[in-house]
Formats: C-alpha cells, structure tokens, sequence
C-alpha cells in the first residue's frame, strides 16, 4: 500500500475543500478577503517606503549640513584667539552648563564694545574641584581686565583689591 505524501498545501486542501463544497459562497467571501488583505499590506509597504525615504533623506540633510557648514572647535585657534584678546570690563554672568559637558565660561561686559564670552573649559590652571581657579575666584560684579599677548587676567573685587591669576593651556602641542 502507497501513502500518498501529504504536504501541508494538501492537508489544507484536504480540509478546506470539503468546507467549500457545503458553502459554495465561502470561496468567493475566502478569496475576496485574501485579495483585500494583500492590497492592504501592499498599500502599508508603500507607506512604510515613503516614511523611510523621508527620514532619510531629513537624516543625510542634517548630516551632510553638519559635515559641511559645521564649526569644529580648533584648539590651537581657541588659545590663539585667548591670547590675542584685549578687552576691559565688568562680569555680567559666570556660566556653568553642567548638561553641556561642564562648560564654563565668563560674559563680560566690555567697555566700549559688544558683551564678549571668555571659555574657560580648557584652562588647565584648575581648582581642587576640577573648575577653572579664574572662573571659581571671580563674582559677578567684578571689573576685569585681560591685555593682548598673555593669559594673565587681572581682577578688582567688591572690596577693591586688584589680584591676578594666569589661565594655562598647552602651547606646545600647538606648535608644529
């Protein structure tokens, strides 16, 4: 005796069949909804394409906008820029942005010109805290002065007494 091998497409036929032989009307509602279900999922793939094309293409947009218009911070330009500065003011506001990798910086307001920032994240003349010693020593209210040529600030604070402090950074690694 031979067994016919029965595959899963005859099992289901084996089954469903008989079915469609006492409901004729079940093979027409059977393949309507199979057709309807397979145009709906080709309608999502469609969907879904077009999302992924647009996040995309607003992903390679930034990136590339990045790639091309983007600041990259330059250390030696920073320092050179430290160094070159002159300026006379009174500090304004001293800024620590814990959330922004621990920025710190000085707004000033300088005599004669616009409100300038002064970076101190890479000062490397730091308190025990691990802060800028410039930063931690000044308050707001005190005037402050920087000459072109060094990183030496000088400061006069509430009870009139000029003090200086130098900020350090790394030259040498600028000089190539």
């Amino acid at each position: 005796m031979v067994f016919p091998i029965l595959h899963r497409e005859n099992l289901a036929s084996l089954i469903i069949m008989p079915v469609f032989d006492v409901f004729p009307h079940a093979r027409y509602h059977m393949t309507r909804s199979s057709n309807l279900d397979h145009e709906k999922s080709k309608r999502r793939l469609k969907n879904h394409d077009k999302v992924l094309s647009i996040v995309g293409l607003i992903f390679g947009g930034l990136l590339l906008s990045i790639l091309l218009f983007g600041d990259w911070f330059d250390y030696c330009e920073h320092i050179e820029e430290i160094k070159k500065n002159e300026f006379e003011g009174v500090i304004e506001e001293k800024i620590h942005q814990k959330w922004n990798h621990g920025f710190l910086a000085l707004k000033i307001k300088a005599s004669g010109e616009k409100d300038l920032q002064v970076w101190l994240n890479n000062d490397n003349n730091r308190g025990s805290n691990g802060l800028s010693k410039l930063w931690l020593e000044v308050e707001v209210g005190d005037s402050i002065l920087k000459r072109a040529g060094t990183f030496e600030f000088s400061y006069q604070n509430k009870k009139k007494v000029w003090k200086s402090i130098k900020t350090e950074y790394d030259e040498n690694s600028c000089r190539d």
